[in-house]
């Protein structure tokens, strides 16, 4: 209750959480891990669309970036 009384972002967070059992900061975190693992097998999405690098830490980053342009001189 004092959650939802501090801010109306508060109080929707408290809604959501009401209505779904899930608070938003974990659903973030699941839909993060989703994304990466998705784009861990589509790499070429990271030069497509620059902002999922973010996702990641710099060695995998890396890693992936490399994965990513091998596939687009293959294809």
């Amino acid at each position: 209750m004092m959650k939802a009384l501090k801010s109306e972002q508060d109080a929707y967070e408290v809604m959501i959480y009401a209505e779904t059992g899930v608070w938003l900061s974990e659903k973030k975190g699941k839909q993060d891990e989703i994304n990466k693992a998705f784009i861990r097998q589509f790499p070429e999405l990271l030069l497509k669309i620059p902002d999922n690098q973010s996702l990641f830490d710099e060695d995998e980053l890396k890693r992936l970036l490399e994965k990513a342009n091998e596939y687009g001189k293959n294809n």
